[in-house]
């Protein structure tokens, strides 16, 4: 009877550990979950507070091995480009007067610091004026 026990007992700890690995996909797909609703609102990837940017794409490496698809790294990808509407949007809102009190100032900043837009620089190319000297002279024959 011992064995059975001692089997059953060996059975019954496989299960447990199973179980952990699901839970924590699960746990991984929530945190995911809502990093997307975080940057759907127009918040930056570095402002989420429950863990680190690039913790949540190993998240999103690790369930699409498990799930053999890139699913949850489209998700994080959508949500970026919403982010990114969620911006332009409030830009068209401010340009037809339908913002309110939103400034632009602020769109600006927003814009620089978030996403990299930069006044375009446009370089001069350095042409300097050299003055050529040709003298003509014209000779007495004419062929």
């Amino acid at each position: 009877m011992k064995k059975k026990k001692n089997r059953r007992a060996k059975s019954l700890q496989l299960i447990p550990n199973d179980l952990t690995i699901q839970n924590e996909t699960r746990h991984k797909i929530k945190l995911i979950n809502s990093f997307c609703e975080h940057l759907k609102k127009g918040y930056s990837e570095k402002s989420f507070q429950d863990c680190d940017y690039m913790l949540i794409e190993s998240f999103a490496n690790d369930v699409d091995c498990i799930n053999k698809n890139d699913f949850q790294k489209q998700k994080i990808k959508k949500a970026m480009q919403a982010s990114l509407y969620y911006w332009e949007t409030k830009a068209i809102d401010l340009m037809n007067g339908k913002a309110g009190k939103f400034s632009f100032q602020v769109w600006m900043y927003m814009m620089k610091c978030r996403f990299g837009w930069m006044p375009m620089k446009i370089e001069k190319e350095d042409t300097e004026e050299t003055v050529v000297e040709v003298q003509l002279k014209l000779s007495d024959t004419w062929v």
